[in-house]
């Protein structure tokens, strides 16, 4: 078991039950170790079988008043001993706005940055990815005993857990990312290189890929249409921050499939498919990956440019620091599926989300693992893809319901939208009124549509108008 000492700067006790929801969520055999708060921060010691736990220490700027210098000298230095024999981070826990504690924030962060090994997440970032929770307790409460209120301590979890992460699950060393309506607006293989809008939510996207770009990964392009159109973009597009120097190869769907695409990208790159990360909003080309590639990590975006940047923030195993997998490796693989990362992308990206899944973890009102059946087709997973989007909680299995997952006329009516735009053909509404509505009933009658609808070209193709049918009658 892979064991983490987690002390701090105030108490951390109320992180306990965050961090075991995460672990379950996740299936990891991780061992939390919640040390009291004390005036100094101690080097984990060796435990029976020899083996040093891992260390992250959550700091508050705010209580070093008294001797900041001394208290950022006393952490760097445990947290260099630790760093030697296993992982050590440090997270810098938001202040009070009014503690005056900027400066001594930036100079912890920059001496942890300089220890190798060690990971830090500013205040800036932990505010920046959870700008929901509460940093400061109401004035009547007990601040000095507990300074964050429940969903503080709720977005702290999860920044301790994504910390982990990246130490026990390998993170991606390339990006495949599709394009049209990604990093820009418009389908470039309909209206050109010129024809094409960047605006400033999907310049938000392009910093974040570039930001992988100089955090050491690969970036990939995949478009649907001209390949030399997007490399036309690239150089010449006014408002483009990707730029020729940022993609390593730029791919379209002329020449190969999507499957055939991202092959052929690790295989170029010398990785695995589970060294790759492919970005996409169409899903059903993602529930074909999911499918016939699963060691791959598929993520479905919204086509809406804000919810798209959102999404990506919370992809955790794109988040940047160092890549410690290799070193905190212990028993079997804690490795997350494609489905889990999407789940916390889409449903576990706020504070209140968290606290609000503890507390049905808390509560057991999850449902039981034998009645999980997964997808087996990839219009199966398509539809799960496009539900977690509508309905809350997301599907699990392909006998859930679409009424019992907060599903109601309004989300169906979206529902007919999108695979009426992602599948191209109508479901009948015998079908979608029924009470009985599931994954599995859904993703039934949508290939019975296609198959329709083939049925109908090829009838108009070889047959002339009216012949077909007046044979039929006689």
């Amino acid at each position: 078991m892979f064991r983490v000492r987690v002390v701090g700067s105030f108490p951390v006790e109320p992180l306990g039950e965050v961090l075991r929801f995460w672990g379950d969520l996740l299936e990891w055999e991780v061992g939390w170790e919640l040390a009291p708060p004390g005036p100094t921060f101690q080097t984990p010691h060796r435990a029976g079988d020899g083996a040093v736990p891992a260390l992250v220490a959550l700091v508050r700027a705010a209580d070093w008043q008294d001797d900041p210098a001394r208290s950022t000298q006393d952490l760097v230095r445990a947290v260099r001993d630790a760093a030697r024999s296993a992982p050590a981070a440090v997270v810098v826990s938001p202040s009070p706005p009014d503690a005056g504690v900027a400066a001594v924030e930036d100079a912890l962060v920059r001496q942890v940055a300089d220890v190798p090994g060690a990971t830090v997440v500013s205040a800036a970032q932990v505010r920046s990815w959870y700008p929901d929770a509460a940093w400061q307790q109401p004035a009547a409460a007990d601040a000095d005993r507990m300074p964050y209120p429940a969903t503080g301590y709720a977005a702290l979890g999860a920044v301790v857990t994504r910390t982990v992460r990246g130490w026990v699950v390998p993170r991606p060393k390339a990006i495949v990312a599709t394009c049209d309506d990604l990093l820009w607006d418009g389908e470039i293989g309909e209206v050109g290189a010129s024809g094409i809008g960047v605006p400033a939510d999907r310049a938000l996207v392009q910093q974040f890929l570039a930001e992988q770009v100089r955090a050491g990964r690969s970036l990939c392009l995949y478009a649907r249409g001209d390949r030399r159109g997007v490399e036309s973009v690239l150089r010449h597009h006014p408002d483009m921050l990707l730029r020729q120097e940022h993609v390593t190869a730029a791919y379209d769907d002329d020449s190969r499939p999507v499957l055939e695409t991202l092959r052929s990208c690790a295989t170029e790159l010398g990785l695995g498919l589970d060294q790759v990360a492919f970005l996409d909003t169409n899903p059903i080309e993602v529930a074909q990956v999911r499918q016939y590639l699963p060691e791959l990590t598929a993520l479905l975006l919204p086509a809406a440019a804000d919810a798209a940047a959102a999404r990506l923030a919370h992809c955790w195993p794109l988040d940047a620091g160092p890549d410690r997998a290799a070193v905190a490796s212990a028993g079997r693989t804690l490795a997350a599926s494609a489905e889990q990362v999407q789940y916390i992308a889409g449903h576990l990206a706020t504070a209140d989300q968290i606290r609000a899944a503890v507390h049905a973890w808390r509560h057991d009102t999850d449902a039981d693992a034998d009645d999980i059946v997964p997808a087996q087709t990839a219009t199966q997973h398509a539809v799960m893809l496009l539900w977690a989007d509508l309905l809350t909680p997301p599907p699990r299995s392909i006998a859930d319901n679409f009424f019992e997952l907060s599903g109601d006329s309004l989300k169906l009516v979206q529902f007919m939208g999108m695979v009426r735009r992602h599948f191209g053909v109508e479901l009948p509404t015998s079908t979608l009124f029924e009470s009985t509505l599931t994954v599995a009933e859904v993703a039934a009658a949508i290939e019975e549509a296609q198959l329709e609808a083939v049925e109908r070209d090829v009838r108009a193709e070889h047959c002339p108008d009216g012949v077909f049918d007046a044979a039929n009658n006689q």
